[in-house]
């Protein structure tokens, strides 16, 4: 039962290693402006890259363009990346971090940016592992950071530098035609974040009565699936004395088959096409089953019995192989800790304990159409008692079938 699992297991995430992204029609235009239409490798980079993969045709060999080659690259309404050599403010954005000066510590850097609302005035994203940085360009001027820093003052108080605002008082709004959808009083309220540097971009497009472009498309994403999750799982359960009972050293219970039902919660994370998401299930199981051992001559005990009911909460971080719009394989691992009030292992007519499970593990592998998702999940877990030394081995197989609520 496990081995097959476990043999699936190792076959999916030797095809994650492998699996890098799909290949979009796109584009790059090189150094001398000459503009080749190919296949892009789209993994929706969280952090800018420094280079890409492509393929002339979809048969073609993979080939690497670097920013050093390239001048701008994009896949139409995914993304677009524009080479540049701008003023970076490297100063750090962690809390314990921050510096006590308030101007930005610029760096010189060439990166690629991320288009975000492309028009007449333009609005870009850089983030790497340290910052995050929103830059504009206006026309077919030169690319430049918009202000913003956090700092501290000698009195230990958090203090932010919005000169972004002013940027785009002096440099947007001022000397063009005003309209009614932009204002002074407008520009103040915006944040130093996308969706709100994003929605004044588009207006301000809007205003000027330009053509404009949106490439983010991550608002519009399923960030978030309520899944209802019936399911039959195959069990057994096995007792190890570990010398606590005399001449008995193992009592199998047998296999079961037991009805599941769970509840999850999947969180995407907003990067990597929605390939990776976090998981939290809380599900009912149950196991009950007697073994006869009076022929084991054991005086006071007749027989054991397990009558074990468990209300799981596991937490898990889930994996899509993407084959289409609406199909993925996905591969998941759990970790969980189990609330089993209630649970009652018997030692026959002499007494009965409660038992507790502890922290385990769970691994699985399913398949998705749309709002149907079927999975296969091994588990083990080990239940016993703090006062005797003893324990129960638990190892089952579930098959899940869960439809996507949202």
């Amino acid at each position: 039962m496990k081995e097959f699992l476990l043999l699936c297991l190792f076959v999916a995430c030797n095809t994650l290693l492998f699996s890098q992204g799909s290949f979009e029609k796109g584009y790059y235009i090189d150094t001398l402006n000459k503009r080749v239409d190919c296949f892009i490798q789209n993994k929706d980079w969280k952090d800018n890259p420094f280079n890409f993969k492509y393929k002339l045709t979809e048969d073609a060999k993979t080939k690497l363009a670097t920013i050093v080659d390239v001048k701008e690259f994009s896949v139409e309404k995914e993304f677009k990346y524009v080479r540049g050599t701008v003023l970076i403010d490297r100063s750090s954005d962690a809390v314990d971090n921050y510096s006590n000066n308030p101007n930005p510590e610029y760096i010189k850097e060439s990166q690629f940016f991320r288009v975000l609302v492309e028009g007449k005035a333009t609005l870009y994203l850089y983030e790497d592992s340290e910052i995050k940085r929103f830059l504009y360009r206006y026309g077919t001027s030169e690319i430049e950071q918009l202000v913003y820093k956090a700092y501290v003052i000698p009195v230990n108080k958090i203090v932010k530098n919005y000169g972004f605002r002013k940027q785009i008082l002096d440099n947007l709004i001022s000397g063009n035609p005003v309209c009614p959808n932009v204002t002074i009083r407008q520009v103040q309220k915006i944040d130093y974040e996308k969706e709100s540097l994003m929605d004044f971009f588009k207006k301000y497009n809007e205003c000027q009565n330009t053509e404009f472009i949106s490439f983010d498309d991550k608002n519009k994403r399923d960030l978030f699936n309520l899944n209802i999750r019936p399911g039959l799982s195959y069990g057994s359960m096995v007792f190890y004395s570990n010398g606590s009972i005399r001449d008995i050293e193992t009592i199998d219970f047998g296999n079961k088959s037991t009805y599941r039902f769970g509840v999850e919660a999947e969180f995407f994370l907003p990067y990597n096409k929605n390939k990776w998401s976090i998981l939290i299930e809380p599900n009912y199981h149950y196991f009950k089953s007697r073994r006869d051992v009076s022929d084991l001559g054991i005086s006071g005990i007749a027989y054991f019995e397990i009558d074990y009911k468990s209300l799981e909460m596991p937490l898990g971080l889930r994996y899509y192989i993407l084959l289409s719009e609406n199909s993925r394989f996905f591969v998941n691992a759990s970790i969980s800790g189990d609330f089993s009030k209630g649970t009652v292992f018997n030692f026959g007519n002499s007494f009965g304990v409660d038992i507790r499970t502890r922290v385990d593990t769970s691994y699985g592998l399913g398949f998705r159409f749309k709002r149907l998702i079927m999975e296969a999940r091994y588990q083990k877990k080990r239940l016993t008692d703090l006062d005797i030394p003893w324990h129960l081995d638990n190892e089952k197989l579930s098959v899940i079938i869960s439809y996507s609520l949202f």
